[in-house]
């Protein structure tokens, strides 16, 4: 299973074109209609993806815009909260999002790469600090992703994980 939803979407698109569509009778033209549909809709949203996080950020720069202005010119009063926070959110929202999953594939990388070295030329007791902090990463990490998953039904109906959301409204490390 993957998390990254442009893999997740991807293989749906794959089921739909490959195996779904396919088993539709050849008659049910209302059927075949809305299974293309779905695709188009699955399609557009993997090209809106990549798209999403810079199209939010340009809306919200134009909307703080948009209300200078209007505060400027006008007497109009009652925007100075919303666009201090608005102003805000935007200088917090530095890093693309893309930049980030990039981030995560070079360290992971890199650590790949440090164990490899430490397991192939590191002493005993470099290998023993490397393999506890890899599996207190995993141990970290494995909540996340098998919460990330609650709802394929893998952890039965009475999980007592939280839900996602919930374990990464906190995250560990927002700043150096």
């Amino acid at each position: 299973m993957q998390l990254r939803p442009e893999l997740r979407i991807r293989t749906a698109i794959e089921a739909m074109t490959h195996v779904v569509i396919p088993a539709l009778q050849e008659n049910d033209q209302l059927a075949h209609e809305q299974a293309q549909l779905v695709v188009g809709m699955l399609a557009t949203t993997l090209e809106w993806l990549p798209v999403e996080y810079a199209f939010d950020r340009a809306e919200l720069s134009e909307l703080i815009d948009t209300a200078a202005e209007i505060g400027a010119k006008s007497a109009v009063t009652g925007l100075e909260g919303a666009v201090e926070r608005a102003e805000d959110i935007l200088a917090r929202a530095g890093a693309d999002p893309r930049e980030l999953v990039d981030g995560v594939r070079e360290l992971r990388a890199a650590l790949a790469s440090t164990v490899d070295r430490t397991f192939e030329h590191g002493s005993a007791e470099d290998r023993k600090v490397v393999s506890r902090a890899i599996l207190a990463a995993a141990a970290r990490e494995t909540p996340l992703l098998r919460s990330a998953y609650l709802g394929h039904g893998f952890e039965g109906t009475d999980s007592e994980l939280p839900p996602l959301a919930e374990l990464l409204s906190h995250p560990k490390r927002t700043t150096k």
